[in-house]
């Protein structure tokens, strides 16, 4: 097959060098490799996977997502890009649902017949890596964003949850044309203590989402319009409303520093996440902007 020279280095760049057979399908251009993001929104694949798909595109790849549709599927669209609507539970509910997941996974990778799959987000990991193994898939890139509340949290439930979660890894990542990307150190050590994965097939990324040409340091102090209106400099964190997120310690960091007489806005960007068992309510976060704690302006983009 040819591929181009700069498909060749993608492949390179991902450890994934090999055979790739030539399959027929009648939705897509069989003369170039496909390669397939199974990501659980489609809001987090525009902000975080968007730029690598395009790039698929200009090296050559027929690009598809598989995905739950929200509102973006006409902007994915618009790059060329195929969207297949695709929902996994982000709670792990019962077996027979789990399994049944699984094999919806398996089946959508027989027909679309990826070259490549790129799976995105713990669980999607999980159970997309035992899903290719079952479908014969190529070549699996697998990012580890986080490990979630399973192995953050604390009773013999987030127990019980790991070993299971630990034992599915075990078996769905030790494939030989795979590779594992971190987001943190400590979440790969933590995998390959487990000897979940070989540290030779792991990479760490410092972050994925933002464009460090669009998000640049400045000398300090810069005030904006939002901040001339009563001369206080903000501290700000952005993220999703999630307590792993660390926006408890946030709050109490806010606490504590106006007991020492620092004048500072201290706000919080991002929305309630409530899908996520670790997320923090609507209601609290309200509670502390009324109590004049901190400033939430919820989600901003």
């Amino acid at each position: 097959m040819k591929t181009g020279w700069r498909a060749r280095v993608l492949r390179r760049r991902f450890d994934l060098v090999g055979p790739c057979p030539h399959r027929m399908d009648s939705i897509m251009d069989t003369s170039r490799p496909r390669l397939l993001f199974v990501v659980n929104e489609d809001w987090s694949f525009c902000s975080h996977r968007l730029h690598l798909a395009r790039a698929a595109l200009r090296a050559g790849f027929d690009v598809t997502v598989a995905t739950r549709i929200s509102r973006h599927r006409e902007r994915i669209e618009r790059h060329g890009i195929q969207v297949v609507p695709f929902e996994l539970p982000r709670r792990i509910s019962n077996p027979v649902r789990e399994a049944a997941a699984i094999a919806r996974l398996t089946r959508l990778y027989r027909q679309v017949r990826p070259d490549i799959v790129h799976h995105v987000v713990l669980k999607t990991v999980l159970y997309g890596s035992l899903a290719a193994r079952a479908a014969g898939v190529p070549a699996v890139v697998n990012a580890i964003t986080g490990l979630g509340h399973a192995f953050s949290g604390t009773g013999w439930k987030y127990r019980a949850l790991r070993s299971v979660i630990l034992r599915g890894l075990r078996f769905g990542l030790d494939l030989p044309n795979s590779c594992v990307i971190f987001q943190n150190d400590s979440d790969r050590w933590q995998l390959v203590q487990h000897r979940v994965v070989s540290s030779r097939r792991t990479t760490v990324i410092c972050s994925a989402g933002v464009n460090v040409r669009d998000f640049r340091p400045v000398p300090y102090p810069v005030w904006d319009d939002a901040t001339r209106s009563d001369g206080r400099p903000i501290v700000m964190l952005p993220s999703r409303m999630l307590w792993t997120k660390g926006i408890g310690e946030f709050v109490e960091a806010a606490r504590m520093l106006r007991e020492r007489g620092r004048t500072a806005r201290f706000v919080l960007v991002g929305r309630v996440d409530p899908d996520n068992p670790g997320h923090v309510s609507e209601q609290q976060l309200r509670r502390w902007q009324e109590a004049d704690q901190v400033e939430w302006w919820g989600h901003r983009g």
